[in-house]
């Protein structure tokens, strides 16, 4: 979506990323988007006749966003297909990135420039709804979770906040709200 009046009304430019299967869906949660190195990446879960792929990654690079963007479209965004980000973003397979593919609820990724890497911060599936930590140089190769927090009521809708000027950039130290 676009805005053209500092967010008081918003243009739906279209769909970026749709599962292989029409009849399942994608879950983009909160938008979970970083921009990095001229790309724009968004992570998502997909799900296909096998089931649901709990952490996927698509890019398209920033400049064809922004420029699909003023001409009132979305532009076409590749997920990763388990070599590269040669699937399309549009009802392409997507491979889960997480070894295991383990269960993941809400979650949401920055890039951390005291760490130089993305960060995740999640949540799990477990009946306790752990909050889990995992970091990656690239997007796609993650840490082991790391257990932050367990709460047997639920710790859900995680954020990063940055403590600079943008907050989606994060650094030695930063804000995770759940």
């Amino acid at each position: 979506a676009k805005s053209t009046d500092c967010g008081q009304s918003w243009t739906d430019l279209g769909v970026i990323i749709q599962p292989q299967d029409r009849t399942q869906h994608c879950d983009t949660n909160g938008g979970t988007f970083v921009v990095s190195g001229g790309w724009m990446y968004i992570w998502f879960k997909d799900r296909d006749a096998a089931g649901f792929k709990y952490l996927c990654a698509a890019r398209a690079s920033l400049q064809s966003v922004l420029d699909a963007a003023k001409q009132g479209t979305a532009t076409p965004f590749s997920k990763w297909d388990g070599a590269a980000f040669n699937s399309p973003g549009i009802q392409g397979p997507a491979t889960a990135i997480e070894v295991g593919n383990p269960t993941t609820g809400w979650f949401c990724v920055a890039w951390n420039t005291f760490r130089n890497k993305f960060i995740l911060v999640g949540t799990d599936l477990t009946p306790n709804t752990n909050l889990f930590y995992s970091d990656s140089p690239d997007g796609i190769t993650w840490s082991a979770r790391q257990v932050l927090e367990t709460d047997p009521a639920s710790s859900v809708y995680p954020s990063l906040i940055g403590l600079g000027p943008d907050p989606k950039i994060t650094d030695q130290q930063f804000f995770a709200y759940y």
